[in-house]
């Protein structure tokens, strides 16, 4: 009988030299007990223990070769063993399916493996099973543990990682007859798996990155609040479905710990949130602690469930966000619009729907629907593209100079305002409402079409971005390393009043708590917000109701173009695309229009 190797066993290899190879049949792997160990209240679970697992039936074994992953770009210093495992079927002359687990081999994987492939329960899977990392002294003694650091945290890193990193090294190595290791890159044929924080980590990869993985077994899942796992059941109710497949496996008596959080009913609620979304998910109660026994009994169960109908692809559901279903076009997908140069600064436009980008050599181009660019504007040196409406493109300068470049080419100085931080229309009539920085008074002021400043308000840390209601009776201000985005009334004249910090963005993917893009409101009076989270959908009352995530990395920044501003477009991982949506946006410089009011809250 092969047995299981457990976490322990594998730290206790972690010594070994790295070119030896391994094989799951090894005798003197210590057996663990198949007794739950229960945890103390105060407790934090680390790799969770492994049983034995149960005897299967003979078929062809697999290769296993051990390997060391000995430096880190991402991860700086760490050093970590993985394993490979190599069904008997594979021929090396095609990629194989992916079957990634963070916490070394569990469930006596290799062996299920030989007997599920050999039957034709699963595709031919290469197994890749690795530990988290660790920064060694000189002796190779650990100095520092990299697993919560490495799988806790909820952004793109760790996917970052395993795609840069982990499989590429993977892919560098051969069996003992000559093999070479091929995977596919298709996510359809990438499960990841993990148990604890490796379970979070694995569901965060396939989250952050669908186009890397479509498949996610997660095992006794650290969903708590360690690095802002708490958040994931409400952001998945927000964001819209990705196409996983998810099967989640935790035990009634797992861990409460009273820093972090109750282990089994943070699963739960994933599990409510993802059903919620559209997900379909599959899920497994076991009746143990924190340890893998549940999981072990069911692996062959969730690997059939989680590989049903391959080749067939995994879907995206519908889910049930009332906000989604408001905004988003039926069967409308992104779709990214090929750029012949590199776009920079902020996507416009204007009222007529014209799309307006500059490139990275100051020159403001045009964009259609189609992707075709022409030049519009070339700006002289040290002067940069503000805003655009039917009037033209406003531009700013170090100097302080507002220009305004009408269509034929033609240019004035409207106003000169030193420290002007961002610019948009107040309307059709040429007016203009400008914030400026810090070191020039974190001031908001309205210029008027014939050129006069007045200051209208404050605004705390200078505003970072403006937009304006539709009804044009409400300003919104971003502030700088903030979360928070402020709502102005806008009293008769033109002044602002009663300032309060309103909308409330997620921003716990990024290294700094702030925006990175600008703002629109639809003509309902959502406001649309660029974040490295995605665009963010607010609704009147200031709650984010709804969540877009056209590209892994964030949006820099977004506008409505097209005759009837329906057509969502943002800049992302410096590609332009575009999205026909249900709601259609209101730029700045329109009339105002009444809002219909959402209630109260």
């Amino acid at each position: 009988m092969r047995r299981l190797l457990s976490i322990a066993f594998f730290l206790t290899l972690a010594a070994a030299p790295p070119s030896q190879a391994m094989n799951p049949g090894t005798p003197d792997v210590p057996e663990t007990s198949a007794a739950p160990e229960t945890p103390t209240a105060s407790a934090t679970p680390s790799a969770p223990k492994t049983p034995t697992a149960p005897e299967t039936p003979a078929a062809p074994a697999g290769e296993i070769i051990r390997c060391r992953l000995s430096s880190s770009e991402i991860y700086p210093g760490t050093e970590r063993d993985y394993w490979i495992y190599v069904p008997a079927t594979y021929r090396g002359d095609k990629p194989a399916c992916l079957y990634l687990d963070m916490d070394c081999i569990h469930y006596d994987a290799p062996a299920v493996f030989d007997r599920m492939i050999a039957d034709g329960e699963l595709p031919v899977i290469i197994g890749v099973f690795m530990a988290s990392g660790a920064v060694n002294d000189e002796q190779g003694n650990p100095v520092r543990f990299n697993r919560s650091n490495e799988f806790d945290r909820i952004d793109e890193r760790f996917a970052d990682f395993v795609e840069r990193e982990l499989l590429p090294d993977a892919e560098r190595r051969t069996t003992a007859d000559g093999r070479a290791v091929r995977l596919s890159k298709d996510p359809n044929d990438r499960l990841i798996t993990g148990g604890s924080s490796g379970a979070i980590c694995a569901f965060t990869a396939a989250w952050q990155r669908p186009d890397l993985f479509s498949r996610v077994f997660s095992v006794v899942g650290t969903y708590v609040s360690m690095r802002g796992g708490h958040e994931y059941p409400y952001l998945i109710r927000k964001t819209e479905p990705k196409p996983l497949r998810i099967f989640i496996q935790d035990n009634v008596h797992d861990v409460w710990n009273p820093l972090f959080g109750h282990w089994f009913e943070a699963n739960r609620l994933m599990l409510s949130a993802l059903d919620f979304a559209g997900y379909a998910p599959n899920h497994s109660w076991g009746d143990t602690g924190h340890d893998d026994i549940g999981a072990a009994r069911i692996f062959p169960e969730a690997m059939r469930w989680l590989w049903k109908d391959w080749p067939a692809r995994v879907t995206v559901g519908t889910s049930q966000n009332d906000m989604l279903a408001a905004i988003l076009e039926p069967g409308a997908e992104w779709r990214e619009i090929p750029l012949s140069f590199t776009p920079a600064g902020q996507l416009m436009s204007d009222a007529a729907g014209r799309l307006f980008v500059s490139d990275d050599r100051g020159c403001v181009r045009s964009v259609t629907a189609e992707g075709q660019t022409e030049p519009f504007l070339e700006l002289p040196r040290g002067e940069k593209a503000a805003a655009a409406s039917t009037k033209g493109i406003y531009t700013t300068d170090r100097k302080g100079r507002i220009r305004l470049y009408a269509g034929s080419g033609a240019s004035e100085t409207i106003a000169r305002l030193p420290g002007v931080r961002t610019l948009i229309p107040a309307g059709p009539g040429g007016e203009l409402i400008v914030s400026t920085d810090k070191e020039h008074g974190s001031r908001i002021v309205r210029i008027g079409a014939d050129g006069t400043l007045r200051t209208i308000g404050g605004c705390p840390e200078g505003g970072e971005r403006l937009a304006l209601f539709p009804n044009h009776k409400m300003l919104l201000s971003s502030r700088m390393y903030s979360d928070w985005i402020d709502n102005y009334v806008v009293r008769r004249g033109g002044s602002l009043d009663c300032r309060q910090e309103w909308y409330r963005l997620h921003n716990i993917y990024a290294d700094h708590l702030r925006p990175r893009g600008n703002m629109q409101c639809d003509r309902q009076g959502n406001l649309y917000a660029a974040t490295p989270t995605g665009i963010q959908v607010c609704d009147h009352n200031g709650r984010v109701r709804a969540i877009l995530q056209p590209a892994a990395g964030g949006v820099a920044s977004l506008c409505f173009a097209g005759a009837d501003h329906r057509t969502l477009c943002v800049l992302a991982d410096g590609k332009l695309l575009i999205r026909r949506m249900k709601a259609a946006g209101a730029t700045p410089d329109m009339a105002a229009a009444e809002v219909a009011a959402q209630g109260a809250g």
